[in-house]
């Protein structure tokens, strides 16, 4: 659950199969926001920046969907609010409004598909995760790899821009198609600039019936800005710890395997290690034969059987002193 410290009562999470993905910080404290004051519709100036960044984990071939909730606490600048849904760059005219009459109960709101409507028919794009393959990409033009730059910026992230409204009004619906990513293919490593961006969104089309009336909400702000953004960048596991958002999971131990075994599989390797160890005790022990087979003798002779073979010689003091050895006896 995402919420902004100056603004109470407001809260989006993303959910995946029903469940509020698990949120992280974004360990980048340093990281130069791309927005301003200026860029938002403010009761307040002096505010804190009210964007804020939280990482989860992306489960490829789930669908997920955003989940917006507005409290008693919240407070209105205007008649109610409403909201934008961007996915991966992609969006369309969708406008989920805040129709609640009154301010003192919950309103809680849902989105998982963004809306094509085309003069051949209607179709709603689900969201989905998706792995994204990145790798080396031969003889890749610069003209390509400078698109593919552009485009990866925009993937991987959900994002959300709540508007003060200052009513709405029925119109007829405009014709407008979802330019949704299809097909990505293989993504230059140089593109994603060292991210570790391995997943994008996939849209399960679907077709749908058109609506019959659309309101449109009326911005309290004349220049259309949102007075908070919520944005979720969403990573693999694998690339959640590459980013160093999560730690490696270490190996387990021993004692971790035990603990998560069931009992009675403890118990049964128990039986076989102690049967292990009682047949090892209870067998006699066996001398150890000579692995050549050879008998070996000891010879208590004082005899060197390795000295070397040396001649028989004489050997006598001269008058100087000197040893003279004598060899004329040899062969």
């Amino acid at each position: 659950m995402v919420v902004l410290d100056d603004i109470r009562g407001l809260e989006v999470t993303v959910q995946v199969n029903g469940t509020a993905a698990k949120e992280y910080d974004n360990p980048d404290r340093n990281e130069i926001p791309e927005l301003t004051h200026d860029d938002f519709h403010l009761a307040v100036r002096g505010q804190a920046l009210p964007h804020v960044v939280k990482y989860i984990e992306a489960k490829p071939g789930e669908r997920f969907e955003v989940h917006v909730q507005r409290t008693p606490h919240f407070q209105r600048i205007g008649v109610n609010l409403f909201y934008r849904v961007e996915v991966d760059g992609c969006s369309d005219n969708m406008c989920w409004s805040d129709h609640s009459s009154s301010a003192t109960e919950n309103w809680t709101n849902t989105v998982s598909y963004l809306l094509s409507i085309m003069e051949t028919g209607t179709e709603r794009h689900h969201f989905k995760f998706a792995n994204l393959d990145v790798g080396e990409v031969e003889n890749l033009k610069q003209a390509e790899l400078k698109n593919q730059t552009e485009k990866t910026k925009k993937w991987g992230k959900i994002v959300v821009r709540v508007y003060h409204a200052a009513g709405q009004e029925q119109q007829e619906w405009a014709i407008s198609k979802v330019a949704t990513n299809k097909g990505h293919g293989r993504i230059s490593e140089k593109a994603v600039k060292g991210k570790a961006l391995d997943a994008v969104t996939e849209f399960d089309s679907t077709p749908s019936s058109r609506p019959k009336i659309e309101y449109r909400s009326l911005y309290s702000d004349p220049q259309k800005r949102p007075f908070a953004m919520f944005e979720f960048r969403y990573r693999t596991k694998r690339g959640l710890v590459r980013e160093g958002i999560i730690p490696r999971t270490p190996s387990p131990t021993l004692e971790d395997e035990i603990h998560d075994m069931p009992d009675d599989e403890v118990r049964r390797l128990a039986r076989e290690l102690l049967a292990r160890e009682r047949k090892k005790s209870e067998t006699p022990a066996v001398k150890e034969e000579n692995r050549r087979g050879i008998k070996r003798e000891i010879d208590l002779t004082d005899e060197d059987p390795f000295a070397a073979d040396v001649p028989p010689y004489k050997t006598q003091r001269r008058a100087d002193g000197a040893l003279e050895i004598d060899l004329t006896d040899l062969d």
